[in-house]
């Protein structure tokens, strides 16, 4: 524009995980919450977004509420919001999801998984 600015595009890099985090998400349709439940594992993560192998189809620009499976009650009761960006591997069924929102208990649980995955 006139002012010859633009804003730096932040990218860190995704990391792939020693042990997958299993998932459960409804697609949100407008400002409502879908009926249909699909379930995933994140095998990559970063901190801005991961990649889900999910276990049925879904739609790229997809927006998910997202809850953790296979934790304690008080984890998987926490909800964090992504966007579905794009596909990386038809055959698995592998998408790149943006996260939106992300509660802060959900965040240290995700950087313990990282930092597991570094120390391995």
């Amino acid at each position: 524009g006139n002012y010859n600015l633009s804003l730096v595009r932040e990218e860190s890099e995704q990391l792939s995980l020693s042990r997958r985090i299993p998932i459960k998400c409804t697609i949100l349709e407008g400002k409502h919450v879908g009926e249909n439940d699909n379930k995933g594992n994140i095998v990559e993560l970063s901190n801005k977004s991961a990649s889900v192998i999910f276990t049925q189809s879904i739609e790229q620009l997809a927006n998910l509420k997202i809850n953790l499976d296979n934790v304690d009650e008080a984890l998987a009761s926490k909800v964090l919001y992504a966007k579905v960006i794009e596909c990386q591997d038809e055959s698995l069924n592998q998408w790149l999801i943006r996260f939106t929102a992300v509660p802060p208990e959900i965040k240290s649980y995700f950087l313990a998984h990282l930092q597991y995955s570094m120390d391995i």
